[in-house]
């Protein structure tokens, strides 16, 4: 059964995505950004926090990741995909894989802007894929899937310290996460 805190964070997530999709329906049309315009990033993962977590957990979390910045020609979201190795919350490597979509939400300075949005990917347990199918987390062998909401501020359009939350089902009722990300 979800605990309260998870159950807010799922409903933030269905409010916060039909505010970024403008209230409309996905259809199939060309891509709203351009690939020739992406720009590469840097990520550095540096820890966690698991709020409500049922045992203790590593919250030192380093990583790194690559991704590509697919920012909409004119419009104030922006998408991301990135891949990564990070070491997990019970000290071992673990890989992922996400997509992001963020939009400005404010713009604190000239150089400053905060930003929020969705993520959704998968991240690699290995050795964890039973485990999964036996507490009914969704997952593709040792791939959990891992969604939830990330927020950031950007300064310059180069740099940002984003945050990230997912629902964490069994081991707590949420994972925040806390990311730097470089675009050189």
């Amino acid at each position: 059964m979800a605990s309260a805190i998870t159950r807010s964070i799922l409903g933030a997530l269905v409010a916060l995505g039909a505010s970024l999709a403008g209230g409309a329906t996905l259809q199939a049309g060309p891509l709203p950004f351009d690939l020739a315009e992406a720009k590469p990033y840097v990520a550095i993962s540096f820890a966690s926090r698991h709020i409500g977590g049922r045992e203790d957990y590593v919250e030192d979390n380093p990583g790194a990741g690559l991704g590509l910045q697919l920012s909409p020609e004119g419009a104030d979201t922006a998408f991301a995909i990135e891949l990564g190795r990070y070491r997990n919350s019970r000290g071992k490597s673990s890989d992922y894989a996400v997509f992001l979509a963020d939009r400005s939400i404010a713009n604190i300075s000239d150089i400053v802007d905060l930003r929020l949005g969705l993520m959704a990917g998968f991240a690699r347990y290995p050795g964890a894929g039973d485990g999964f199918d036996r507490r009914g987390v969704p997952a593709i062998g040792d791939w959990a899937l891992a969604a939830g909401v990330t927020g950031a501020l950007r300064v310059w359009d180069r740099a940002e310290l984003r945050i990230g939350a997912v629902p964490a089902l069994d081991v707590a009722d949420a994972v925040v996460t806390f990311q730097f990300r470089i675009v050189p």
